[in-house]
């Protein structure tokens, strides 16, 4: 996935803001409170969006990134003396490239109409397709809805579909990569998460906490890539 702008409206210190990102690398560079660390939350709610179309995942905060009470705009008040949430709810609306890329497993079989059949392959991975989608999807509450963000909710189904059906097809796709490592500089953990004796799947270990503040939730997503990428 390749998020191509994304826009901000009454968002914790911006009214209304969009960023065009750059495909390669972008690097954000201001001023104390000028807005860097809200940029980097608005883009963490917005894959969160992703993370909760993926019906493979569990619910929980391990996989979540919703909006909190502080990113609501306030206002001073003088008849109250105090500040108050403005009407308004925070939105993030983003416009992303959505890569699908197909492989054929390797090894693999194939199950069509109750005959199984070897397909021949060598180790690792071979490409078969790679399409390419512009979606566009906006969220403003914790709940995702087909008006505002239909076509994430669509590709999303279509590749778990994909997925689920590999051991029919003898084809899988490759689900996106999400690292956040945040903004706050000291570890949080949730070791009580991950030595729960509950069998969690490839895409639950790979997604846990991957938009966390936490620096040691991106640590524990790398060792898993790592283990992932040796048993290729």
């Amino acid at each position: 996935m390749r998020i191509k702008d994304i826009s901000i409206r009454h968002f914790r210190g911006f009214e209304h803001q969009t960023f065009e990102l750059d495909p390669q690398m972008n690097v954000v560079l201001g001023d104390n409170t000028s807005g860097k660390t809200t940029l980097l939350h608005g883009a963490q709610i917005a894959l969160g969006a992703y993370l909760q179309a993926l019906t493979l995942l569990p619910g929980g905060k391990p996989y979540r990134r919703s909006f909190k009470d502080s990113d609501w705009v306030r206002k001073y008040s003088e008849a109250n003396r105090s500040f108050l949430r403005i009407q308004e709810k925070p939105e993030i609306a983003v416009t992303a490239d959505f890569f699908v890329h197909t492989f054929q497993l390797p090894q693999s079989k194939v199950r069509s109409h109750g005959v199984s059949a070897e397909l021949d392959g060598q180790a690792g991975l071979h490409p078969l397709q790679s399409e390419i989608k512009q979606i566009h999807w906006a969220k403003s509450s914790n709940n995702l809805s087909q008006k505002h963000a239909g076509e994430l909710l669509n590709a999303v189904a279509e590749m778990q579909q994909k997925r689920m059906e590999a051991d029919e097809t003898g084809q899988n796709v490759v689900f996106p990569l999400l690292l956040s490592f945040g903004a706050n500089r000291l570890e949080k953990n949730y070791r009580a998460a991950t030595q729960t004796k509950a069998r969690e799947s490839n895409v639950e270990k790979a997604y846990k906490c991957a938009l966390e503040e936490a620096v040691l939730g991106c640590s524990l997503l790398l060792l898993h890539i790592l283990r992932l990428s040796c048993r290729a």
